[in-house]
């Protein structure tokens, strides 16, 4: 049985993004006061978007790769030739029908009928504009293996291998923290990568289990109590 070490040699990362629950949690507060609210305008400043809202405070901004979120603030100033910045005031006057989170990856679309701002948090980040699922116009465009980030092809959301935190069963936990691999990795690291649990998520529920971070190794009946504490700590 792995023994408790809670000052391990693993130390989470200066936290630079906003993770996949990051996403979830904000959209189920932010969904409920912007659908049926009208886009007033759109402004730009050194990589920040701002679709500003009428009637309510809170504009939405998008800061590719970085975040997306609410906030009562207005940019200090604004940049009229701001990269994209033409094109998505296509959406001046439109009603967002709604938000939501594509496959419980770091991927928002904000749903206005005919056209939808799509902001991806993946890789480099983008912001992109469709027109009836039809790409407008994208931040960064590119041509990849997997799909094309370009004016007139159809958008196709970037791969995921991750797994919804939500849906995780006491069998996945199983399998990716006790199935034998050839390169041992430690719990922290396994629960991080193979469950796409975020890293405070992960650290705290290790901690309210008592097992060792590094541990390459954990008995089931360790897991059984971290799978509790996962499901605890998602509620």
């Amino acid at each position: 049985m792995a023994t408790a070490k809670l000052q391990g040699s693993w130390t989470p990362k200066k936290k630079r993004a906003m993770t996949s629950l990051d996403y979830h949690i904000v959209l189920t507060r932010l969904w409920r006061y912007v659908e049926g609210t009208r886009v007033k305008n759109v402004y730009a400043n050194r990589g920040i978007y701002e679709l500003r809202l009428s009637h309510v405070e809170n504009s939405i901004y998008f800061w590719p790769p970085y975040a997306f979120f609410p906030y009562k603030g207005r940019l200090a100033s604004y940049e009229q030739e701001a990269p994209l910045l033409r094109e998505l005031r296509r959406i001046k006057g439109q009603i967002i029908r709604t938000i939501y989170q594509v496959n419980m990856d770091r991927v928002v679309v904000t749903d206005l009928g005919n056209y939808a701002v799509i902001f991806e948090g993946v890789r480099e980040g983008n912001l992109i504009l469709t027109s009836n699922k039809t790409i407008i116009a994208a931040l960064n465009e590119k041509k990849m293996r997997d799909r094309n980030i370009l004016p007139g092809a159809a958008y196709v959301p970037p791969p995921t291998s991750s797994i919804d935190p939500f849906s995780i069963t006491f069998n996945d936990l199983v399998d990716k923290l006790r199935k034998p691999t050839r390169k041992s990795r430690p719990a922290i690291i396994r629960l991080i990568r193979n469950l796409s649990l975020p890293a405070e998520v992960a650290s705290e529920a290790l901690y309210r289990s008592r097992i060792d971070f590094n541990s390459t190794f954990i008995e089931e009946d360790e897991c059984s109590k971290h799978y509790f504490n996962i499901q605890d700590i998602l509620k």
